[in-house]
């Protein structure tokens, strides 16, 4: 791409996915909160106004994975470029993981190590409560 506003621009679109973790993290509950559906919205449309705001800037690729897909694709002309996305896609990652920390330290009886941006994979998982028997 023409210029080095893309790196800009990446790395800034990488902050703006943290309101579909954010509303995971602070506001998605099974039983109370905007639930899974909720989420899954919050992720869809971050993306799509992310895509229609700054798609034609950076390529609309906000993921390492896609960059490497489109790598593979062959759709880079410089090799460089690759690992220019990657760099700025993980540096704008963990800032924006670091926003939804700083957000989080402030909320009521926050833990990090009570599974902060866990996956819900077994104990963490959302489905299990306290009135469940553990899987």
């Amino acid at each position: 791409m023409a210029g080095g506003h893309w790196r800009i621009i990446t790395f800034l679109s990488k902050i703006a996915p943290a309101g579909g973790c954010g509303s995971a993290l602070f506001a998605c509950g099974v039983t109370h909160g905007i639930g899974y559906g909720g989420v899954a919205l919050a992720f869809g449309l971050t993306v799509l106004t992310m895509a229609y705001a700054v798609g034609g800037i950076s390529g609309g690729h906000f993921n390492p994975a896609v960059t490497l897909g489109l790598a593979a694709a062959g759709r880079f002309n410089d090799p460089k470029e690759i690992v220019s996305y990657i760099v700025a896609q993980v540096l704008g990652g963990i800032l924006a993981a670091f926003f939804l920390y700083i957000i989080a330290t402030g909320k009521a009886g926050f833990d990090a190590a009570a599974g902060f941006a866990s996956n819900g994979y077994g104990e963490h998982s959302p489905s299990i409560t306290a009135s469940s028997p553990a899987r």
